[in-house]
């Protein structure tokens, strides 16, 4: 039997999230008699725990990466990424997050490896950052081009950004649909009861959103947005499935507009299928994105979807064809968007429908473990 070919991933941080989800699936899908997997990163926390525990993968600690920009944290991880690359001569490095691509790929140019792959979970530069802070954010992307191998994005609208602020690779640049597993949207759920737990009843218009409560998903948008709608829709209720550091604002803020005890929070869930069935439309009115996970699951769950154009969002909802494409940053937008989704139903069935089929072909994950184990395999060819 022929050698394995040793694929370390590595993340910046274990904290529950798209980007750790992603690898998870990627590491849980690879064939272990044709691939040795290692996730490398900093060990603590109960994700981390997880990636101990996983069958037939290796876990490494990185102590000294950490999310915040420190230059002294930052070369110690640089070289503790090119030791741990040497001592368990990896062949192929996958980096995820942004300080973890930028160190990781470092680091492993410094070893030596063959093969470097780099996922973007959503360019680490936005337009609502200061200006010279986006130029420093875009030339550090453009300088790591000469470090990469192949660059996976998300999405079309990522790749063409890529394109024109001249990001890339030395081998490839490719859209990469991440795959998810869908299986626990299958099982059944008793839509009523699970409302019922929320406060809600039959009569009620739930508008929902699940993810964190961060500034990158505008969520205080949302809320002023829900907060007129009440007025024309009185019987509208917003359910707000997750958590964060902007939770006490957000509650604050629907206070103010005095639509609080219209409002639920329900703090991190596991299990989300159950929290969007109770839903009647998904809204996400981001200031910026990749392609998000949560957005995909809504689309999945047959539900009508609003989401601002930014990122690849494009790439899933089309405008009146898979869901409302709207101005992002904009409340009159959320707002007209809701009432035609609330006010048209069978124009919202059509579209969740033509939604859902789409998120079904696209982030297959058998088509997504597919085409990682066919371009390992091909960088590995060029290696050894």
């Amino acid at each position: 039997m022929s050698r394995r070919i040793r694929v370390a991933h590595l993340i910046t941080n274990f904290a529950f999230g798209g980007a750790q989800d992603y690898l998870l699936l990627i590491v849980r899908g690879l064939d272990q008699t044709k691939f040795e997997p290692i996730v490398a990163g900093r060990m603590e926390g109960d994700w981390a725990e997880m990636v101990q525990s996983l069958p037939g993968v290796q876990a490494y600690d990185i102590p000294a990466l950490c999310r915040p920009i420190s230059l002294w944290n930052d070369a110690k991880s640089i070289f503790q990424i090119k030791k741990f690359c040497e001592e368990r001569k990896v062949e192929i490095l996958h980096t995820h997050s942004s300080k973890a691509g930028v160190v990781g790929r470092l680091g492993g140019s410094f070893a030596r490896v063959g093969g470097i792959v780099h996922t973007v979970h959503g360019f680490s530069f936005n337009e609502f950052m200061p200006p010279w802070t986006k130029i420093v954010f875009v030339g550090i992307e453009k300088a790591m081009s000469r470090f990469t191998t192949s660059l996976l994005l998300y999405s079309n609208g990522d790749r063409e950004t890529a394109r024109k602020l001249g990001i890339g690779a030395r081998r490839s640049v490719e859209t990469f649909y991440y795959g998810i597993d869908f299986s626990p949207f299958e099982r059944p759920v008793d839509r009523a009861a699970v409302r019922r737990s929320l406060g809600f009843n039959d009569r009620h218009k739930v508008i929902g959103f699940t993810g964190r409560f961060s500034d990158q998903k505008g969520l205080h948008i949302l809320v002023e947005a829900f907060a007129c709608l009440s007025k024309e829709v009185p019987n509208a209720r917003l359910l707000l499935v997750g958590d964060g550091h902007l939770r006490g604002q957000l509650e604050i803020q629907a206070r103010s507009l005095g639509v609080h005890n219209h409002v639920v929070i329900t703090g991190f869930r596991s299990d989300v299928p159950a929290y969007l069935a109770a839903m009647d439309l998904f809204a996400m009115t981001s200031l910026w994105e990749g392609l998000s996970r949560s957005l995909a699951e809504a689309m999945y769950a047959k539900l009508p979807v609003i989401a601002t154009d930014v990122g690849g969002t494009s790439d899933a909802i089309r405008n009146n064809e898979t869901g409302w494409l709207i101005k992002p940053n904009s409340v009159n937008a959320a707002v007209e968007a809701m009432e035609d989704a609330l006010s048209n139903p069978d124009k919202a069935r059509r579209l969740a429908e033509c939604g859902y089929q789409w998120a079904r072909r696209a982030f297959d994950m058998d088509t997504m473990h597919k085409r990682i184990a066919e371009l390992y395999e091909q960088l590995a060819e060029g290696t050894r």
